[in-house]
């Protein structure tokens, strides 16, 4: 009996020790998952709060670069344009770009610091005005028996400028409107313009192709003209491969003046 006794009391104690253990480890458990929850939060704010940082400085980048690109776009405009800030305020040059959608990409094109495009609109909106100045009417001349007036509908010419004999490649605008080449007529004045422009596309393609080496004539010349076309019309030079953009865009600033939609009464063809 005694030694049942003896077995008893050991197995107490030693039930009581690892339940004492047990417990104080249970404890430990519990107290590592809790900090371990507080660490991933915290980790987890630090993430969001570092996202919210880059957000921010990518946010400032974009707005700085925003802030350059129109500031270049500007002072590209006081060199092409010089009047483009009496026409930016003219509230007839906003219906105008409403009117042919050519709003947005006006924006597109400032925003992205393409001062280039941006210039086309000031300049074509001008010669809409121009054009416009000078509405044809009709002509009326005699008979050849003089017997009776004829009433002939006015229409339009595209005029092209003689070309300077040097190597500037550019049409020679000192002479007089009544000396210019005429390519074509047409009833309207935006039959008229859509020529001018197409012409103006080729004829930029072909010198531009034209001084290229000849291991990069490998493009197509209508499908380059379509493109160019294009950019003239609505400032997407998006189809025109990047490496011939700027000779393009140079070839079109010096043949643009030699190329003039001209009312056939006009009296500077007399």
């Amino acid at each position: 009996m005694k030694i049942i006794r003896i077995i008893l009391i050991i197995v107490l104690f030693s039930t009581s020790s690892y339940a004492f253990d047990w417990g104080g480890a249970l404890q430990g458990v519990g107290q590592g998952m809790s900090q371990g929850i507080e660490d991933a939060q915290r980790m987890e704010e630090i993430r969001m709060m570092k996202e919210q940082r880059q957000a921010q400085e990518e946010e400032r980048q974009r707005s700085n670069e925003l802030k350059d690109n129109q500031n270049k776009v500007a002072n590209y405009l006081d060199y092409a344009v010089p009047d483009w800030r009496k026409i930016d305020v003219d509230p007839n040059f906003a219906e105008w770009l409403k009117a042919n959608n050519k709003m947005q990409t006006l924006h597109t094109a400032v925003d992205d610091g393409r001062g280039w495009d941006v210039a086309q609109f000031f300049n074509d909106y001008k010669a809409t005005l121009q054009a416009q100045a000078l509405p044809p009417t009709p002509t009326t001349m005699l008979s050849k028996d003089d017997s009776f007036k004829i009433t002939l509908p006015a229409g339009w010419y595209l005029m092209s400028a003689p070309w300077k004999k040097s190597k500037e490649s550019k049409p020679n605008l000192s002479y007089p409107l009544k000396q210019w080449n005429q390519e074509g007529s047409f009833d309207s004045a935006s039959a008229c313009e859509a020529a001018r422009v197409r012409e103006l596309a080729e004829l930029t393609v072909f010198f531009v192709l034209a001084h290229m080496k000849s291991n990069e004539t490998t493009y197509k010349f209508y499908e380059l003209s379509e493109a160019t076309e294009q950019w003239l019309l609505n400032g997407d030079s998006s189809k025109i491969p990047p490496k011939l953009v700027s000779p393009i865009a140079k070839a079109v600033l010096n043949f643009k003046p030699g190329y003039l939609c001209i009312a056939t009464n006009d009296p500077r063809l007399n």
